[in-house]
């Protein structure tokens, strides 16, 4: 039986993890969607204090699993910025506990939020309520990544347990 994580405010001592399970998550988990190419510069490497500014100034939280990190996110006003799961986790329900968490913060901005899901996560942010606006391309040193840009309101997502 898996162990239950905890959801703790981010706290700059799990920066090098937070560093590796983003990069490990996005070379395993969405691998199959895709290159190579997308995934080296969708990577964190050579944008690292980049994204721990954002983690730093944002309201952002971390799963852990017996003190381990197992996973994080944050948002900022109305919109979920980041969410990741250790690829070691993955279809544990730490995605769900985190986003439910994140929801939460997102409303209090506004009824309707709005996330920039990978193709990978696309069905989970469907499932959650989410509904797609429209494609996203985001461009790194010459390469395309695509994504979506969806969004939740308020009194449309799945009732609340």
């Amino acid at each position: 039986m898996a162990m239950k994580a905890i959801l703790v405010p981010y706290d700059e001592s799990f920066d090098n993890g937070i560093i590796k399970l983003m990069d490990r998550t996005i070379r395993t988990v969405c691998c199959n969607d895709y290159t190579d190419d997308e995934i080296e510069k969708w990577s964190p490497a050579g944008r690292e204090q980049r994204l721990l500014e954002k983690l730093e100034s944002s309201y952002a939280i971390l799963a852990l699993i017996a003190g381990a990190l197992a996973g994080f996110g944050n948002t900022e006003g109305s919109e979920i910025d980041c969410l990741y799961v250790s690829d070691e986790h993955q279809k544990e329900g730490i995605g769900s506990m985190i986003l439910q968490d994140l929801e939460d913060k997102a409303f209090s901005y506004g009824n309707t939020i709005h996330v920039y899901s990978s193709i990978t996560a696309e069905g989970f942010f469907l499932c959650h309520g989410y509904r797609r606006i429209r494609e996203n391309i985001v461009e790194r040193d010459g390469v395309l990544i695509h994504n979506w840009y969806m969004e939740k309101r308020k009194d449309c997502g799945l009732p609340q347990s």
